[in-house]
């Protein structure tokens, strides 16, 4: 994010940190606290987050937008738990981590589609582009790990727009957009401190 510190900073959050157990789960890294890099100094920092964290995760797909309002909000959307078929947590949620406060909100809308392993990437306004991914939670006798596969994405030939700014899914890109201003959730967080 090049609009934070002298000379930007990097964000890191979530995810699977693979060989921290004994064991073969996934550890995976809660959303209570993010790891900032400030390129300046060249250092990490550990950075407390506050509002509705998203469940622990990892193969989610995470996308930002700089605001008009001088704020960065970073989508967190879908994921894995690391288990299938009936194991597996239907991921289809969407939540947004605004900073410089570090506060989450979470979008409200009726979760259908779980996905991971998708990508997305901010294309202009406040709109972020959903690409692919699968569904694990679909069972397949024998071999668990192929089923996701051999599902039809439920989105349109796999893409999906989410706005920013009204915190919901569109049916279609806006070429022109305005510029990007924050939800009204993330906004009313800044002004109630």
């Amino acid at each position: 994010m090049p609009h934070f510190g002298s000379q930007g900073i990097l964000v890191a959050m979530g995810g699977d940190q693979a060989g921290q157990s004994d064991q073969d789960e996934d550890d995976l890294i809660p959303f209570t606290s993010v790891r900032v890099y400030d390129l300046a100094s060249e250092k990490w920092h550990e950075q407390k987050t506050s509002g509705n964290f998203p469940l622990p995760r990892k193969d989610f797909c995470l996308a930002g937008v700089a605001s008009g309002g001088h704020t960065y909000e970073m989508l967190v959307y879908a994921g894995w738990n690391g288990n299938y078929g009936s194991q597996a947590i239907p991921y289809d949620e969407a939540f947004v981590l605004s900073l410089p406060g570090f506060y989450w909100a979470k979008a409200n809308y009726a979760a259908i589609r779980p996905r991971h392993g998708l990508t997305c990437d901010a294309v202009g306004g406040g709109q972020i582009l959903t690409i692919g991914g699968v569904d694990t939670t679909q069972d397949e006798p024998g071999n668990p790990h192929t089923a996701g596969f051999d599902t039809t994405d439920p989105r349109p030939h796999g893409l999906g727009i989410f706005d920013m700014t009204s915190s919901k899914w569109k049916a279609t890109y806006t070429a022109k957009p305005p510029t990007y201003t924050a939800a009204p959730e993330i906004r009313s967080s800044y002004n109630a401190g």
